[in-house]
């Protein structure tokens, strides 16, 4: 019921963010984006921000599936 839908939205947002987490480590393997401070800047805030959220995720589903 209910949590089941919870996990399954929370494993969608797990795979959007291990896309973008993916996204962002492939363009900080491209030398050319250190000569460009602020998009280096923006990219590493971005992975910072996705990596949280990753964290924040897996501690839901951690939650959830306790309750299941």
């Amino acid at each position: 019921g209910h949590l089941i839908s919870s996990l399954s939205k929370i494993e969608q947002e797990v795979a959007e963010t291990e896309k973008a987490l993916q996204v962002l480590s492939e363009s900080l393997a491209d030398p050319k984006i250190y000569q460009n401070k602020e998009r280096l800047f923006e990219i590493l805030d971005a992975h910072a921000q996705a990596k949280q959220k990753m964290e924040a995720l897996m501690a839901e589903w951690d939650r959830i599936s306790s309750l299941m």
